[in-house]
Formats: C-alpha cells, sequence, structure tokens
C-alpha cells in the first residue's frame, strides 16, 4: 500500500508530465509590473523613466525599459526578476523546481506584451504613470451584496477581478481589472447555482432599464419579475439534474431545452441576455463595488476593454467536462451556461483575436504587425550599436528627475556643435590649393562672390523636441518598428 507521501509525488508526476511545468501568468504579471513601475519605492530611478514615458507616451523608451529588464532579468542572478530570486508562489506543484525555468522567462515576456498594450490604453495609461501598485487576488473571498446573497445563496464568493490595480498612497482609488486570454472568446462559465443568480441579477437590471425607458408600466412589474424567475428556476432545475447523465443526452436533448427557455425569456422582458452578459463579465450586481472595471486581455495581441458592457454575449449550454468520482464510479459532470462574445469589444490596441471582423488591407498589415511582437523581446535583447552618447545619458539618469530634460538638451547641442566643427574642418582638408594669381578687379570679385555659394553644415535634428501626439496604432507601429519586427 502506498504512503500519503508517495501518492502526492506520483500524482504531482503525472499532472507534470500531462501538462508540463509552467508559471501562472497572473502571478508574473504582477511581478513584472510592480517591478517595472515601482510604485511604493519613488526613490527609482528605473521606476520614474517607466512613469514619465508612461505618461508621455513614449512607448519607445517603455519597450526600452522592458527588454532591457527581461534582459537582466536572465543574465544577472542578483536581479529580482531572475529565477533564483522567484518564490515558489505560481509554480504548478506547488514548488519551483529547474524544470520551470523556460516557463518562467517565456512567461515574463508573454506579460511584457500585456504591459505594452495596456500602458496605451486610458486607464492602463493613467494606472501606469501615477505608479498603481498590482495585487491578485487568487482565490480571495468577497461580501456579497444583500440582494445577491439571496439569488446565490451564499454569503461570500471568490473575487471576481484577478488583479487590483491601487493608488500607492491613496488606497481608494482602486482599478478592479479582470484578465483574460488574447485568444479566447468565452466570458464566462458557470453552474446551476451561478446560471440562477446570473438571471436573477439580469432581471431586476432589465425590469429597471425598462421602468426608465418607459416600455415597462409599475402595474406590469410583479407579473414579468414572477414568470421571468419561474423560467430562471427551471433552467435551473435542468442544470441541476443533468448530473450523472451522458454528455449526448445533454447535449441533444437538455441542452435545446435551456435554450429555449433562455429564449422564452428574452421574450418576456427584453435585454435579460443582454444583462445577463454585462453580469457574467463584470460581477457588479453580486460584488458591488467589487465587481470588475475593465478587462485585459493578456499575451501577444492583447489589449483593454474599458467598457466591459460594450461586448455582446451569447448565452449557450454546454455539456459538462469530464466526470466526477464516487463510490458507484465516474459519473458525467453537469452542465453549464457559457457566454460566448459575440463581437469584438472597443479594445485598445486590440480585442478578444477571435472576435475581428472582415480582414480589409489596412486590418491585414495591423495583424501582420502585432504577430511579429513574437520576436520583439528577442530583439531588443540583442547587441545594439554604440551610442555616442551612451555616457552622458548614464550620468544624466544619475540627476535629480527635474534636472534631466534640460541636461540632456546640453548633452545633445554640444554634440551638434562637435559634429558641425568636424563637418568644416573635413570640408577645409578637402578644398583643391588656390594657385597664386593676379587680385581680381572689383567686378570679378562681385561676380565671385555671386556664383560661389558658402557650405554650411546641415543642422542635425533635436530628438528632445516634443513630436506631434500620435494615435494608439501609430504608437504600436513605431514601438514594432523600433524593436525589429519590420
Amino acid at each position: 500500500m502506498k504512503t500519503f507521501k508517495e501518492f502526492i509525488l506520483e500524482t504531482y508526476l503525472i499532472l507534470e508530465k500531462r501538462g508540463g511545468p509552467t508559471y501562472n501568468y497572473e502571478v508574473a504579471l504582477e511581478r513584472l509590473y510592480n517591478h517595472l513601475i515601482k510604485g511604493d519605492n519613488k526613490a527609482n530611478v528605473t521606476g520614474k523613466r517607466m512613469r514619465l514615458a508612461i505618461s508621455k507616451g513614449d512607448m519607445d523608451t517603455v519597450t526600452d525599459i522592458i527588454a532591457q529588464e527581461l534582459n537582466k532579468a536572465e543574465k544577472d542572478s542578483k536581479h529580482p526578476l531572475h529565477f533564483s530570486n522567484a518564490s515558489d508562489e505560481g509554480f504548478t506543484g506547488g514548488k519551483k523546481t529547474n524544470d520551470h525555468r523556460d516557463s518562467y522567462y517565456q512567461e515574463l515576456k508573454d506579460q511584457a506584451f500585456t504591459i505594452l498594450n495596456d500602458v496605451q490604453s486610458r486607464s492602463g495609461r493613467s494606472i501606469g504613470s501615477r505608479g498603481f501598485v498590482a495585487k491578485r487576488e487568487g482565490e480571495t473571498k468577497v461580501e456579497l451584496t444583500p440582494a445577491a446573497q439571496r439569488l446565490y445563496d451564499k454569503l461570500q464568493d471568490t473575487s471576481k477581478p484577478d488583479i487590483t490595480f491601487t493608488h500607492p498612497t491613496r488606497p481608494e482609488q482602486q482599478s478592479k481589472t479582470s484578465l483574460k486570454k488574447a485568444s479566447g472568446s468565452v466570458s464566462a462559465s458557470s453552474g446551476a447555482e451561478e446560471t440562477y443568480g446570473n438571471l436573477g441579477i439580469a432581471i431586476d437590471s432589465a425590469i429597471k432599464k425598462g421602468l426608465k425607458s418607459g416600455n415597462i408600466t409599475k402595474d406590469q412589474v410583479p407579473e414579468i419579475k414572477f414568470s421571468s424567475m419561474s423560467l430562471a428556476g427551471k433552467i435551473r432545475e435542468i442544470m441541476r439534474g443533468s448530473k450523472g447523465k451522458g454528455k449526448e443526452q445533454q447535449a441533444k436533448e437538455l441542452g435545446p431545452e435551456v435554450e429555449k427557455n433562455l429564449g422564452d425569456l428574452e421574450k418576456i422582458i427584453p435585454g435579460v441576455t443582454k444583462e445577463t452578459g454585462i453580469e457574467q463579465l463584470t460581477g457588479k450586481g453580486k460584488y458591488g463595488s467589487g465587481g470588475v472595471d475593465r478587462i485585459v486581455t493578456t499575451g501577444r495581441g492583447g489589449g483593454t476593454v474599458e467598457d466591459p458592457g460594450a461586448i455582446s454575449v451569447r448565452q449557450r449550454p454546454r455539456s459538462g467536462k469530464g466526470t466526477t468520482k464516487t463510490k458507484q464510479g465516474p459519473v458525467q459532470r453537469p452542465m453549464v451556461v457559457t457566454g460566448d462574445n459575440q463581437k469584438s469589444p472597443t479594445g485598445t490596441p486590440s480585442s478578444f483575436s477571435q472576435q475581428q471582423g472582415p480582414i480589409t488591407p489596412k486590418t491585414y498589415e495591423r495583424r501582420k504587425k502585432i504577430s511579429q511582437l513574437r520576436q520583439s523581446i528577442s530583439s531588443r535583447q540583442e547587441t545594439k550599436p554604440e551610442d555616442p552618447l551612451s555616457q552622458e545619458k548614464e550620468r544624466i539618469a544619475k540627476l535629480p528627475i527635474h534636472r534631466q530634460a534640460q541636461a540632456l538638451r546640453n548633452a545633445v547641442g554640444a554634440r551638434m556643435r562637435v559634429q558641425q566643427a568636424q563637418q568644416q574642418s573635413q570640408q577645409l582638408v578637402q578644398r583643391e590649393p588656390q594657385q597664386q594669381v593676379q587680385p581680381p578687379t572689383q567686378p570679378q570679385t562681385q561676380a565671385t562672390q555671386q556664383n560661389v555659394q558658402p557650405s554650411i553644415p546641415q543642422p542635425v535634428e533635436d530628438p528632445t523636441k516634443k513630436k506631434k501626439p500620435q494615435s494608439a496604432a501609430q504608437r504600436m507601429d513605431a514601438a514594432a518598428q523600433r524593436l525589429g519586427y519590420q
């Protein structure tokens, strides 16, 4: 008979073999973001540069900083993001091993794109420039609203936001963020009890909007509420009874029955389907102020959805995945209702990738550049040509932040004067020696002066001058070009 220790070890090895050693993307995003922004350490030079660049919309500098820090994280064992300095949190199996190294660094690189995309949005730029601190919610329990406690039959539930961004000195200023994979198209998935609660919240919300618009009168509310909640209860009972039923029976018999009831519910109170999708995405009715403020799609091709309510979600019943072990043997899991995103939300700079509309030439070029982000960080980490102002920039970076701009202008101006002097010297050396001739007459002198144009060195563009503001797409394209994907 196996000991408990042997059983746990064997189970861990099976899981590792099945999925491979991985690192949690939420933990990776939290660690990388807080390291780069340094909102809780105002004296950190890297954090100052990062926040300033974000506030100015300088995506070139933002990309530079991210690439430099990731490069150091791999090569410098003393760097806070080096693999040896990571805790066990976020690693599969609950413990860090050498097999996790590749996944760890790959996940950091993937979340670099999340940050790069997010800081180009309105909310992400505000959060990053003001040094908000990221905190992963994980399995944090949050109290439900009084109405939700009755509908969901519980007092607390797991936090809806995945990460909360909080102002470093004003904790009342927060942005509760839900993370979604950029390649995903499902907003949420819920069982019988959760579906009933979501429908109940949506029914109340649809009734309030109907009263406000005049489509529903106060006299109609009791009847509508009773009929709607009766259908919601019927859907819950069908889903409860699906446990143990075959997968085919769930899909061909029970699924269409649930879908028909959902359609009847929309006929009784138009708009309830939309409100159900909003509740699935935000949880505002369930958690109140603890709901989701915005959605960030992570990794390559991700973006930020400022208004989750703009996403159109279709409710679709589907069979339960897998089985549950019982004394009588494995039992098919009950069916669930999923929310499928129907059309592209207004994301910046991109949104759920599977919801894109028709491909135009401009869209094609845009997608092509976004797909090339796979090589961006590695390209930026390659050796760059020597910068003539590198030593000056290192010196300037150590100065107080309010003196850095003027010091940089002075250094660039001095460099320009040196270049002009070198150009003039080369022109003098290249001139042929003049032959000794008789002094020209006065008319000849005037003609010569008119024909000969003085050689003037071409002015060098001052990089410190402010450029015209660019759109989010143009900033992404410029960052992509500097990264070397073109």
